[in-house]
């Protein structure tokens, strides 16, 4: 099946949202904030195309999965417990890899490789 190559409502709000939004969003938060009223189905299917494309990168958190513009660099997600905000931090994998070694080399149990992403959970200071 040849691919499409228009842009839709959906698509061009979706672009929008995650061009001005830092943050990642789950599924119930993007439904919400969009104007473009449209199915679970439809919804999905075009989050599915955006990281198909590579404009968007999905993960999980908990159970729930978690949409944000792809970046280049690698980067930790934070999770609240309580509300579910996730926030983005900056660590360089290289430390995280790097302790992990010194952790684990003595017993050869694990030698971490690659870290693609790490997410944390606990609790944010409004929620404390």
């Amino acid at each position: 099946m040849k691919a499409r190559n228009y842009t839709t409502n959906l698509s061009a709000e979706l672009t929008d949202y995650f061009n001005n939004n830092s943050e990642p969003s789950n599924f119930n938060q993007l439904q919400a904030s969009l104007k473009t009223k449209c199915n679970k189905t439809t919804l999905y299917r075009q989050l599915a195309r955006l990281v198909e494309s590579s404009f968007l990168t999905v993960f999980k958190v908990e159970n729930n999965q978690m949409w944000e513009k792809t970046q280049v660099h690698k980067h930790t997600h934070l999770e609240c417990q309580k509300c579910n905000k996730v926030v983005c931090v900056n660590i360089n994998p290289e430390l995280i890899k790097n302790y992990i070694k010194s952790q684990t080399k003595d017993n050869n149990f694990f030698e971490a490789n690659l870290i693609n992403s790490i997410n944390l959970s606990g609790l944010c200071s409004k929620c404390k």
